[in-house]
Formats: structure tokens, C-alpha cells, sequence
């Protein structure tokens, strides 16, 4: 066991961290908690305990400001890549030394103690897994014009494993070159990738053994769309004759369920063993309006919550009778984005809007 000291504060958390992280956008979720990029403070690394419910800046220093980079929650604010291993915090920075050169980098649970692992020379997409003292990821490089020197609209895509052990990279899907990005990561279960790749116009759903790289193609030549894997699920959306549906796969038995179907829009997934929740945005008319559904275990779909950006609230996680989400910024959100509160899962599904600001 370890503890997590944070903000100077003195109070110190039992975390282990041993089954590893996943950054997605602006966030890492671990199993203790949340590292939040936070937009309200310029960039600056909030952490979001569930246990203690706590929301600190990521710094053990005492009396500390959070105002330079001599502030943790500051300096790691500029990461490309940042997850949790273990009683460390791996991250993937430029070099100040190597023509800026992206390096792994390792430190304490409160910012300390940074230590240089080594050299990758790539920049990640969207979703980074950290598990087994490794990361594995989706890079997309740009392409430069060589007479020019000036960016093309032409990235190199891979997927990548690298080894904090070794610091080896370890090549697990081939480089592709094109507009915009060729791979995108859906996540992981036990020894499953699941990830989308891009060839041509298509979108195909694509699942690796990591340890055998047997890789297989559940829905064959069906275009696939931002999906997510928690525990042993996948879900995702298969789009055909112009709609989406939303598809539930087990990976350990390869069942799939029809969750939703006819959909003009993608879904936002947040789904859990527990709770199953689809967030669909529609905003075609000039004013944001969703609606959130739950899937149930007879297979069915119930609207729990609905309305305008007064009452918006998109769950990006649940823990136990907690689910933290985005909430809407008043029409702010070009200036600050949308921020992050917490409320009680009772409470979202009685369609209350009794959530607390995430602020420190």
C-alpha cells in the first residue's frame, strides 16, 4: 500500500494503483481517483480522490502557490501522455535538452523526484493505456513538406507499446500514413486491445491478443465510431445506412447486444458493470439539448435525464454511488470548456441537478 500526499495538506490516502490508469482527453483515471487537466486553471493538474472526495492541485509542497513551474500541478501540466503505475506517475514531455525531443519521465505520487526514463519520438492521441510498467498507445506524427519544411495535412500513425523497464518502444501495429488519424484506442481488457483502424474511408473495428498479436475483426467490414471498453465490455457505434447504433460485446464471451439503434447522432458511453448510461448532444438548432439514456438488463433503454445546458451533466465515470462528469459552462465553454463536477448516482438518475463544481 501506498499514500497519496497532495496540496501540502498533511492527509495522506492508503492507494495502491496497481492495476495501472488510462488517460483519455484531459483525463487519467486511476482506481483511487482522477488527474484532471483543469481548463479553470490554465492548465494547472487537479487529482479528485473518490475516497475522501477531496479535489487538490497534484503538489506536495508545502505552502505552495501553484503559480510557476516549480509547482508540480504546474510543470506537469505540459505533458503529452500521464498516467499511474504503481506509487509512480509516468508521463511522456518534451526534452529541454534534445531539440525537444519527446521523453518519458517518471515521479513520486506528489510531483517529486522526477527521473528520466527515455526517448520516444512521437506524439500521442486521445487515449493512453498504463498497465504492466508499460504504455501502450496511438501516435500520430506530422508529415513535413521536405522542400518547404512546412507541416503537410499528411500524419504517420502506429500503435505502440513502450517498456518503462527496458525503455524499449516496441512497434504493435504498423505505421500508416494519411490525413488525420489512422488508429484510435478503445482500451483494454486482461490481454485484449480493442481499437479502430482506418483504411481508405472505412472505420474497422480491430481486437490484438498482446501477448500472442493474434489479431480479429468481430464486425468484419462495418464501420465502427468511438467506443470505449470497461471491465470486459466494448462499446461502440457500427454505423450503417447513415444512422448509428450502439453495440455491447462482451470480450470474454464474444456476445453482442443491440443497446440502441436509429441514432442521428453518436452517443457519449459511459458504462460500467453496474450502470450503463448513452448521452446523446444535439445542438443542430443553435442551443445544446441532450438526452441520457440507461440501458437495463432486460435489454431495453429508459430516458433517466433531459433538457437544455442548464441541466446538462455528461458522466465521464462511475465509481460505486458516485459519477463524476462535465458540466455545461452557461455558454462559456469556448473560453473555459466544460469543467468537471461530481454527484450522487441517485440523485443523476432522479434527474436532480444537485452536483458539485470540482474546485480547489
Amino acid at each position: 500500500m501506498f499514500c497519496l500526499l497532495l496540496s501540502g495538506c498533511g492527509k495522506s490516502v492508503e492507494q495502491t494503483g496497481a492495476e495501472g490508469s488510462v488517460q483519455w482527453a484531459n483525463y487519467t483515471f486511476t482506481e483511487e481517483g482522477i488527474l484532471h487537466q483543469n481548463n479553470s486553471y490554465k492548465g494547472k493538474l487537479g487529482y479528485f480522490d473518490y475516497q475522501t472526495k477531496s479535489y487538490r492541485p497534484l503538489c506536495g509542497r508545502v505552502n505552495c502557490q501553484h503559480d510557476s513551474q516549480e509547482c508540480p500541478s504546474v510543470y506537469l501540466g505540459g505533458t503529452n501522455a500521464m498516467g499511474r503505475i504503481g506509487n509512480k506517475w509516468y508521463y511522456l514531455m518534451a526534452s529541454e535538452k534534445n531539440d525537444g525531443i519527446p521523453e518519458f519521465r517518471c515521479c513520486d505520487l506528489d510531483g517529486q523526484n522526477e527521473m528520466v526514463i527515455g526517448e520516444f519520438p512521437h506524439y500521442c492521441s486521445y487515449m493512453e493505456l498504463f498497465f504492466e510498467n508499460s504504455c501502450v498507445m496511438a501516435t500520430r506524427d506530422p508529415v513535413f513538406d521536405e522542400k518547404t519544411g512546412e507541416i503537410t495535412d499528411q500524419e504517420v500513425s502506429g500503435i505502440y507499446r513502450y517498456d518503462f523497464d527496458t525503455g524499449k518502444e516496441e512497434l504493435l501495429c504498423p505505421e500508416i500514413k494519411g490525413e488525420g488519424e489512422n488508429y484510435v484506442l478503445y482500451g483494454r481488457y486482461e490481454n485484449l486491445l480493442a481499437y479502430e483502424e482506418r483504411i481508405g474511408k472505412k472505420r474497422l473495428l480491430r481486437v490484438m491478443d498482446l501477448e500472442t498479436k493474434t489479431i480479429t475483426e468481430p464486425f468484419g467490414n462495418s464501420d465502427v465510431f468511438s467506443g470505449r471498453v470497461n471491465d470486459r465490455y466494448l462499446v461502440c457505434h457500427v454505423f450503417e445506412n447513415d444512422v448509428y447504433k450502439v453495440i455491447e460485446m462482451d470480450l470474454d464471451s464474444g456476445e453482442e447486444k443491440l443497446v440502441l439503434d436509429g441514432l442521428d447522432h453518436a452517443a457519449s458511453i459511459c458504462w460500467s458493470p453496474e450502470l450503463k448510461l448513452l448521452t446523446i448532444i444535439d445542438d443542430t438548432a443553435g442551443e445544446l439539448y441532450y438526452q441520457t439514456y440507461r440501458y437495463l438488463d432486460n435489454g431495453t433503454c429508459e430516458v433517466v435525464r433531459e433538457g437544455g445546458s442548464n441541466t446538462y451533466f455528461r458522466p465521464i465515470t462511475i465509481k460505486e454511488n458516485l459519477i463524476v462528469g462535465q458540466y455545461e459552462m452557461n455558454g462559456e465553454q469556448e473560453k473555459k470548456g466544460f469543467e468537471l463536477a461530481v454527484m450522487n448516482k441517485d440523485d443523476f438518475l432522479a434527474g436532480k441537478n444537485n452536483w458539485t463544481i470540482l474546485e480547489y
